[in-house]
């Protein structure tokens, strides 16, 4: 009878991060408007919840974080005073677009083991695999020493994901 409950709990759990929570976080991701720091929570908790993506929820998360680790976050940059220099706000956009990379990464290094283990590579991520690993290879210099694990270890899951695949992109990576 308990054993019944515990997964009829894990069933509502499920359900509630799959059909709920996700898509919210999803949604937060895909909003031009939303604050970047927004952006890089719901890639960090959408990461977290890796092992109850659906394939095409993961794989969303995966371009998702392309997407940033390219630059391409169109978010919202937090309401400057009028009392801030230029140069304050240059050094503010760029440390909050080095969180919402470093989100990125961590995204990547939690979601490709599981959705490979789960569902297999597939195109989309294999196609996917050479620009992953050139933008954080980009990122290893932008990034702090104490940061940098993060995007090393990203890089190690991103290799693994596809050997084939990452063994022909050393070339596009260094130059």
């Amino acid at each position: 009878l308990l054993a019944a409950e515990d997964e009829e709990d894990e069933e509502i759990e499920c359900e509630f991060y799959t059909e709920l929570l996700i898509p919210s976080l999803a949604r937060d991701l895909k909003n031009p408007k939303a604050h970047t720091l927004l952006r890089a929570r719901s890639m960090f908790c959408a990461a977290n919840l890796a092992s109850f993506l659906r394939r095409e929820q993961a794989v969303s998360i995966v371009e998702a974080a392309v997407k940033i680790l390219q630059g391409q976050t169109d978010s919202a940059s937090p309401a400057s005073s009028s009392s801030s220099s230029e140069a304050d706000e240059e050094d503010s956009s760029y440390h909050l677009d080095l969180v919402i990379k470093l989100s990125a990464c961590r995204a990547l290094w939690n979601v490709l083991p599981k959705l490979k283990k789960k569902f297999g590579v597939g195109t989309t991520i294999k196609k996917l695999l050479p620009v992953m690993m050139q933008q954080t290879c980009q990122l290893m210099v932008e990034c702090s020493e104490e940061a940098l694990h993060t995007v090393l270890e990203s890089l190690l899951v991103m290799v693994q994901t596809d050997q084939d695949v990452t063994g022909t992109c050393g070339v596009a990576i260094v130059g």
